[in-house]
């Protein structure tokens, strides 16, 4: 097919229950997102673009090999949170634990962003992508010793705590899948205040 001036092309695979849809087409830069996102419910998808005449007839699995992905998930010590958190986002982590999913981080570092403030703690893995913080990932703490960062960039690195870092769960309930919206919510809160505190 011959793509709208401006798109780009794309190909995807969608993996759940047992079952693979794989598609080639069209698309918009602004809806690919290139690597394997994973589900609460375990299904998987996995894209790439391109924008060069028939370039997406290559391996989805081979181009989305080399792209970093990270954990994704939120937990916070207070109980009228528990919508948006998941105690297997904390110490121990559990990575098939609920609410926790893994996500493509093409330009940054996988991190631990923990925010301890009014007596309150949150602690989210996430992509600390350098188009959404200044100057990417800063690893330690800030001067009141409010907010701490920690940076890696293997893949799914950010499954470990460092030391001094880790907060204690309380008995919140896990994320089901249809909070998927607050914990995105959560990680911007976090990350709005990171970036005030700067």
């Amino acid at each position: 097919m011959t793509c709208p001036s401006g798109n780009v092309c794309t190909a995807q695979k969608i993996s759940s229950g047992g079952t693979e849809l794989y598609s080639r087409s069209c698309t918009e830069p602004i809806g690919c997102t290139p690597g394997c996102i994973t589900s609460p419910e375990g299904g998987t998808v996995c894209s790439y673009c391109c924008n060069e005449d028939l370039c997406n007839s290559r391996s989805i699995a081979e181009a989305v090999e080399d792209i970093l992905h990270c954990y994704l998930c939120a937990y916070s010590s207070d109980p009228s949170a528990s919508n948006i958190s998941s105690p297997a986002c904390n110490d121990p982590f559990d990575p098939n634990g609920d609410g926790v999913v893994q996500f493509p981080c093409a330009d940054g570092q996988c991190g631990v962003l923990t925010t301890n403030y009014m007596e309150q703690s949150t602690l989210n893995r996430l992509c600390i992508s350098n188009s959404t913080f200044p100057g990417g990932c800063t690893p330690g703490c800030d001067a009141q010793n409010i907010t701490c960062q920690t940076c890696c960039s293997d893949n799914l690195c950010n499954g470990g705590l460092v030391e001094g870092v880790a907060t204690t769960p309380s008995a919140a309930p896990p994320t089901t899948a249809g909070g998927q919206a607050s914990l995105a919510a959560i990680l911007l809160v976090s990350v709005g205040l990171l970036m005030a505190l700067r």
